[in-house]
C-alpha cells in the first residue's frame, strides 16, 4: 500500500511539473503576441491607441468608413501578415457586418458592408452625408456594433488564426459616441482523441472520499487536454476555451496533491483551520452582508454621477472592499473633496466599522480556528480528571465535612462524579 502511494505521488508530481512548465512557456512566449493584437489591429483599423469619444455626425461617419477602408487595405498596408473575408467568394471569414439598434421599439437592423459600396451602409451613415439623414439616424440611435473577421500570422508558428472583432459604438452617454473594440479568437473544431478508460479505477467512483473524486474529475481533465494542449501548443493561448480547460487542469493538479500531506497534521494545518474558520466566517459576513449592500447603494447613488470610483454597484463594491484592506483609501477621500461633509463621514463611518471592526473579527475568527488546529491540546480544550484524582477529592471533602452531613455530601459528589464522566465521553 505505501509502494503504491508512492508510485501515485511520483507519478502525480511528475504532471505537476509538465504542466507548470507547460503553463510558464505559454505565458512566455504566446500570451504576449495576444495581448498586444488587440492595440496592434485598434491601431491598424482606426488610427488610436485608446478608445475614441466622438462628438458629431461627419467624425462618426468619417471614422466608420476609415475603420472598414483600412479593414480591406489590411494585407497590403500592415508589417503583420493578415488575411481578411473576401465576399465575391465563400470562405471562413464572414464579410463586415454593421449592427444597428435603434431606440424605437428596441429593433435591431443588420447590414452587410462591401467595400467602396455606399448603398450597403444604412442611410444616415452614408457619404456624401444628407444632414436630415443623419440627424434622423443618430436621434433613433442607441448603439451600433461593426463585426470584422481576420486571421493573423503569430510569429511563433507558420499557421494563421482567426479573429473575430467587435467594434462598439456605445451613445448611452449624451452628445457622444464611445468607441472600443474586443478581440475574440474563433475557436476552430478540433478533432477529439480517443480517450483511454483505464486512467481511473472504476472503484473510485463508488467511494465517497472528496478527494477521490476530486482526483477523478481532474484525471479525466488531464486525459482530455493533454493531447490537445502538446497536439495544439502554438496556438493553445487562442483557444480560449481551451486554455480556460488547461488552466484549470494545471490548478487542481497542484491543489490536489495535498492530499499527501494529510498524513502529517503539522502539513495540512491551513486545511485544517479553514475546515473550522471558514463556517464561522461565512456567517458572520451574511450577518455583515446587509450593512455592506447599504454602503454600496448609498455611496453609487450619491456620488456615482461624478465620482469614477463610485459609478455603478459593482464599481462601488470593489472601491469599498479595496478600502477595507488599506488600499486606495486617500485617493478616494481626494475623489469625494466635492462632497466634503458627506463624503468625509460616510468614509470616516465605513473604515471605522469595517476595517476596524469587521475585518479584525474576521482576522480573530482565523485566528482561533489556526490555534486550535496548530496546537489541540494545548488550546481551550476541557480539562479531564482521572478517577483517582476525583476520588483523592472526596476523601479531602468528606475530612472537613461534619458527620451528620456526610451522607448528602457522599451523593452530591456521586452525582458531580456522573455528570463529569458523560461529559467526558461526550467530548
Amino acid at each position: 500500500m505505501i509502494d503504491g502511494t508512492i508510485v501515485l505521488a511520483s507519478i502525480h508530481v511528475t504532471l505537476m511539473l509538465l504542466l507548470t512548465l507547460h503553463a510558464s512557456q505559454v505565458d512566455t512566449h504566446l500570451q504576449p503576441y495576444t495581448r498586444g493584437l488587440s492595440d496592434e489591429v485598434w491601431l491598424l483599423l482606426s488610427g488610436e491607441t485608446n478608445a475614441i469619444e466622438l462628438f458629431t455626425m461627419n467624425d462618426t461617419i468619417q471614422h466608420m468608413h476609415d475603420v472598414l477602408d483600412n479593414y480591406f487595405e489590411l494585407p497590403q498596408t500592415a508589417l503583420g501578415n493578415f488575411h481578411i473575408a473576401d465576399c465575391n467568394i465563400d470562405n471562413q471569414l464572414l464579410c463586415p457586418v454593421l449592427v444597428v439598434q435603434s431606440k424605437v421599439n428596441q429593433t435591431i437592423n443588420t447590414y452587410k458592408l462591401l467595400h467602396k459600396k455606399e448603398q450597403t451602409w444604412p442611410i444616415g451613415l452614408r457619404r456624401p452625408i444628407s444632414l436630415n439623414a443623419s440627424r434622423n439616424f443618430f436621434d433613433e440611435l442607441q448603439n451600433m456594433e461593426m463585426i470584422l473577421q481576420l486571421e493573423s500570422q503569430p510569429p511563433s508558428t507558420g499557421q494563421f488564426t482567426a479573429w473575430n472583432i467587435s467594434i462598439l459604438y456605445d451613445f448611452s452617454s449624451q452628445g457622444q459616441l464611445h468607441g472600443t473594440i474586443q478581440l475574440h479568437r474563433l475557436l476552430p473544431s478540433l478533432l477529439l482523441e480517443t480517450i483511454p478508460t483505464d486512467f481511473v479505477p472504476r472503484k473510485y467512483i463508488t467511494q465517497s472520499d472528496p478527494w477521490l473524486l476530486l482526483v477523478f474529475g481532474m484525471n479525466i481533465g488531464i486525459i482530455g487536454v493533454c493531447f490537445q494542449a502538446w497536439r495544439y501548443a502554438d496556438h493553445l493561448a487562442y483557444y480560449e476555451q481551451l486554455s480556460l480547460t488547461f488552466a484549470t487542469v494545471c490548478a487542481l493538479a497542484w491543489i490536489t496533491s495535498l492530499r499527501y500531506l494529510h498524513s502529517n497534521e503539522r502539513f495540512r494545518i491551513l486545511g485544517l483551520t479553514i475546515r473550522r474558520g471558514l463556517p464561522r466566517v461565512i456567517e458572520f459576513l451574511i450577518g455583515v452582508g446587509p450593512l455592506f449592500v447599504g454602503y454600496v447603494l448609498f455611496g453609487s447613488v450619491m456620488f456615482g454621477n461624478h465620482v469614477p470610483r463610485f459609478q455603478g454597484l459593482m464599481t462601488t463594491a470593489t472601491t469599498l472592499f479595496a478600502i477595507a484592506n488599506g488600499d486606495e483609501v486617500r485617493m478616494t477621500f481626494d475623489s469625494l473633496s466635492t462632497m466634503p461633509w458627506l463624503g468625509q463621514i460616510y468614509l470616516y463611518s465605513y473604515i471605522m466599522l469595517f476595517t476596524y471592526v469587521v475585518l479584525m473579527v474576521c482576522i480573530g475568527i482565523i485566528e482561533d480556528a489556526f490555534f486550535s488546529s496548530a496546537f489541540p491540546t494545548l488550546w481551550k480544550q476541557p480539562v479531564a480528571l482521572s478517577p483517582d484524582t476525583i476520588d483523592q477529592l472526596q476523601d479531602i471533602l468528606l475530612a472537613e465535612t461534619p458527620i451528620e452531613l456526610q451522607q448528602t455530601q457522599v451523593e452530591i459528589l456521586n452525582r458531580v462524579r456522573l455528570k463529569l464522566e458523560q461529559s467526558h465521553k461526550q467530548t
